[in-house]
């Protein structure tokens, strides 16, 4: 529970392969006595979406429907992160669906973000879900990544015009509400990020 969350949307594709046409879905709700306002923006992507306030009370879960195209894709560095700020804590949960895939996240609020972390991650050897993924989201501007690639079969990852594979360090900045999606053709289960 807290009251700031700031994260991105991964990739999410279709049974065919196509970009998936669902929205993004979120779920919030509290365990405070008292009303609670909730802002929800995408600061850098207000094109995308302009945001919006609600107010949740105990015991109601809220549904809160974000554009498709917060979605990232491929691997990139983009502006579509969400914030989502409250006035009491907030319990949030992320789905992001495409035709016969659903995946799904439980929030972790900015004030209890960690410094390092292994990432784990989905992988199949099936088309059109032949890639796995990894989303960073900036907290605060300038901060410094140092990145180790793990992945299985052969694959790597592809970021700034240079080639990262098994145990190869990609070292880059982010800035807040800035995200990185890392796409590979092989597990990134055990990449170091720090």
């Amino acid at each position: 529970m807290g009251k700031e969350f700031i994260f991105g949307f991964m990739e999410a594709k279709s049974k065919t392969g196509g970009i998936s046409n669902i929205p993004l879905k979120l779920f919030i709700t509290t365990p405070s006595q008292a009303s609670v306002r909730v802002s929800i923006i995408a600061p850098l992507a207000k094109n995308m979406y302009s945001g919006e306030s609600i107010t949740i009370t105990k015991g109601v879960i809220k549904q809160v429907i974000l554009p498709k195209s917060l979605r990232l894709h491929g691997t990139e560095r983009s502006n579509k992160s969400v914030q989502i700020v409250s006035s009491e804590e907030i319990v949030v949960f992320g789905i992001n669906q495409a035709n016969a895939s659903t995946d799904g996240f439980l929030g972790i609020p900015v004030d209890v973000l960690g410094m390092q972390y292994f990432v784990p991650s989905f992988f199949s050897n099936k088309q059109p879900y032949f890639k796995s993924a990894v989303v960073i989201t900036g907290t605060k501007n300038r901060t410094e990544l140092r990145i180790r690639i793990k992945s299985t079969n052969g694959g790597s990852v592809d970021f700034d015009r240079k080639k990262y594979g098994n145990g190869n360090w990609l070292n880059t900045t982010i800035d807040r509400f800035e995200t990185i999606q890392l796409l590979c053709r092989g597990d990134l289960t055990g990449t170091f990020v720090q």
